[in-house]
């Protein structure tokens, strides 16, 4: 039996991520179909742009039989963490097979630099700590280090993001021994573009047209009609600029002798941050007061997420992310798939369908983690126009078709 396993964020699901479900499930024919999913917040450290139900519910719509929540401190983490922790939970819930859509298209290159970042040969080594020393950003330090241990290498296999996410759930196959076969296929349309020409659009652009119209546009229609619904019960769109009060407070209130000392933070971007919000409280300026070559937005954005959240060093310690989730969290599952309910029956880790059905022997790690993520969802409902309540993660139904 081939279970299909997909990591996604569907910030919104569009015809492009229709395109890939459907080109996946063609290639590798499985009887079911899994996808692990970003909850309140995303790997680029925003805010989804509606709730993880209402994107669980598009998942369904579109033909995934089970969405598992990839918890809040994995999915909040930079590509290396946030990769591994989503393909160790796709083993974990059963999955034979993963395909991920990458500009390359073939899986040969992009195992290559896999293998390269996992033996990390001296060459290797000693370009990334120059690069660094010279005062690029991780991600860029680390293509020139590639560069230099194989010159024969395209720059692209590493700089472009959804290469760089494919690299990185290879390596965490090869790394954890993962019983993963993986496979990819070309992405259609360029990541996060805001061209509005084609027919296949970003979620990017997706996102940008719908702040600036209120139409939802290169989606399908089951997708449109779940986030328009949304929208009318005032539960979105939710944006940085929504939750930038609450985070401006916590900047003006935490001591600047700490601020380095949040995840990804070093290297002075903490007092940058601490700086920046005494100086404004619109989120733009601040933003633009605090970006740099070696701050990129993706991490800013990251480490403002963390310092919402209260995600620091100590709480991720308790969590242990570089261990496997030590849960799964299903937001959806269709109920028809025989296959969907007797893995679940199988699985060798707690089943939660709610935080408020703990399992009877639960431990620190869960715990903590599973705190964190009711916790995300209690800051990200502060958004909303209205409905807007603490303890959803208790109360909400799981969606079901």
């Amino acid at each position: 039996m081939k279970i299909l396993g997909l990591v996604v964020e569907y910030n919104p699901l569009h015809l492009g991520h229709l395109h890939h479900l459907r080109a996946a499930q063609s290639l590798v024919q499985p009887t079911a179909t899994i996808a692990v999913m970003s909850g309140s917040f995303t790997q680029r450290g925003e805010p989804a742009i509606v709730d993880k139900w209402a994107r669980a519910e598009m998942a369904l719509a579109a033909g995934v039989d089970l969405v598992i929540e990839l918890p809040t401190a994995w999915a909040t983490q930079s590509a290396p963490n946030f990769a591994a922790g989503a393909v160790r939970l796709l083993a974990l819930a059963g999955a034979t097979d993963i395909c991920f859509g990458s500009e390359q298209g073939h899986l040969a290159p992009l195992q290559e630099v896999a293998n390269i970042l996992l033996t990390e040969p001296l060459a290797f080594r000693e370009t990334l700590h120059a690069a660094l020393q010279q005062g690029h950003s991780y991600a860029a330090a680390q293509t020139i280090a590639l560069q230099a241990t194989n010159p024969d290498l395209d720059a692209d296999l590493y700089s472009l993001p959804n290469n760089t996410l494919g690299v990185q759930y290879l390596l965490a196959i090869k790394k954890y021994a993962l019983p993963l076969r993986a496979h990819t296929i070309p992405r259609i349309g360029a990541y996060h573009s805001l061209d509005y020409s084609g027919p296949l659009l970003s979620a990017s652009a997706i996102r940008h047209r719908l702040l600036a119209t209120g139409q939802a546009t290169a989606m399908p229609p089951a997708a449109t009609e779940i986030l328009l619904e949304r929208l009318r019960q005032g539960r979105g769109p939710v944006t940085w600029q929504q939750l930038a009060p609450y985070l401006f407070y916590r900047l003006r209130t935490l001591p600047k002798a700490a601020m380095n000392d949040w995840p990804e933070a070093s290297a002075g971007l903490g007092d940058r941050l601490w700086t920046a919000a005494r100086s404004t409280n619109d989120w733009d300026e601040f933003i633009s007061r605090c970006q740099t070559r070696r701050f990129p937005l993706t991490r800013l954005q990251r480490v403002l997420t963390y310092i919402l959240l209260g995600l620091g060093s100590e709480a991720l310690e308790r969590i242990n992310i570089h261990a496997p989730p030590p849960y799964l969290r299903v937001l959806a599952i269709n109920t028809r798939q025989a296959a969907i309910r007797q893995l679940l029956k199988q699985s060798q880790v707690p089943l939660i369908y709610g935080a408020a059905r703990l399992p009877a022997q639960t431990n620190g790690r869960l715990q903590a983690s599973l705190q964190l993520d009711t916790q995300a969802t209690d800051i990200y409902t502060l958004a909303w126009k209205q409905g807007s309540r603490a303890g959803l993660d208790y109360t909400h139904p799981i969606v079901t078709s």
